[in-house]
């Protein structure tokens, strides 16, 4: 798969996140300050490797998170 393929994958996986996130704000209201601190959590992560950190909570390390991401994606390898 191209570089540009797997990026686009990855950002249609994260805008449909966000969508589904802006969607329960919208239904439920402020996000809770737990849930607001879960997403500072990811923008820090996003500052760093981000691939490289969530890797390292998977068993399988960033082939894992890839492969996840994938699967989630439809994708086959």
């Amino acid at each position: 798969m191209r570089y540009d393929e797997m990026r686009q994958h990855v950002r249609q996986h994260f805008q449909t996140a966000l969508a589904v996130f802006k969607e329960r704000v919208a239904a439920d209201g402020k996000p809770t300050a737990h849930s607001l601190k879960a997403m500072q959590n990811s923008l820090d992560l996003d500052r760093a490797d981000l691939l490289a950190a969530m890797g390292a909570s998977h068993p399988d390390g960033e082939a894992g998170i890839l492969r996840r991401l994938l699967s989630l994606r439809g994708v086959s390898e």
